[in-house]
């Protein structure tokens, strides 16, 4: 099994004012993004990510792969943008780890648990009962059916909708002080929620 990554931060973040883009948003000394790269940095490779172009996050020193769908298709258009960078430019790889560039508390064994099982199932994490589907490992032989299915005019665009595609093995990750791995940034007082659990910073 041969792993790359891509953190998903095409979310136009229009609750959190628009500013800037959402994953780009300062959280303590750090941001959204910043506080997932070193999760995932050394232990799949390449690491992308899913964005637009000029929109800030290319001095992270990442590949930046933006959407190639026009409309509206959310995360999947991101799937489908960093499988196809993957099948042009690395054909070796595998799977590909997807996360979300809003989930700041992203745990330190996420990349080891998520990638302890291979195979042609979608292994998606899951937090107190509920499933997480941008936080998955993605066989890129079902990955490679995503751009055919998103031109399918009566295509659900839902993340798990596609995922259902094949099987699903479901990761649990457990709280940490109360802290859902997986809270994510949407709004001004999701924020300030999350710098709680920053008291140092």
């Amino acid at each position: 099994m041969t792993i790359a990554g891509v953190i998903l931060a095409g979310g136009e973040g229009t609750r959190m004012g628009g500013l800037v883009a959402k994953p780009l948003t300062p959280l303590g000394k750090s941001t959204l993004i910043e506080r997932i790269i070193p999760q995932m940095q050394g232990q799949v490779s390449p690491l992308l990510i899913n964005a637009a172009l000029h929109n800030g996050f290319e001095r992270l020193g990442l590949p930046v792969v933006p959407d190639m769908l026009t409309g509206h298709h959310g995360p999947l258009a991101g799937l489908s943008a960093a499988a196809a960078h993957l099948e042009r430019n690395f054909p070796r790889i595998t799977h590909l780890l997807s996360v979300a560039g809003d989930t700041p508390f992203l745990p330190i064994d996420y990349v080891s648990r998520m990638c302890a099982r291979s195979g042609t199932a979608v292994n998606m994490a899951s937090s107190n009962g509920r499933a997480h589907p941008t936080a998955a490992l993605w066989p890129m032989a079902l990955l490679s059916q995503l751009e055919k299915y998103l031109s399918q005019p009566d295509a659900k665009l839902q993340v798990m909708a596609f995922a259902r595609r094949t099987t699903i093995h479901m990761v649990e990750f457990q709280p940490f002080a109360d802290l859902d791995p997986f809270f994510n940034v949407n709004t001004p007082d999701d924020l300030r929620n999350a710098q709680r659990f920053l008291p140092d910073e």
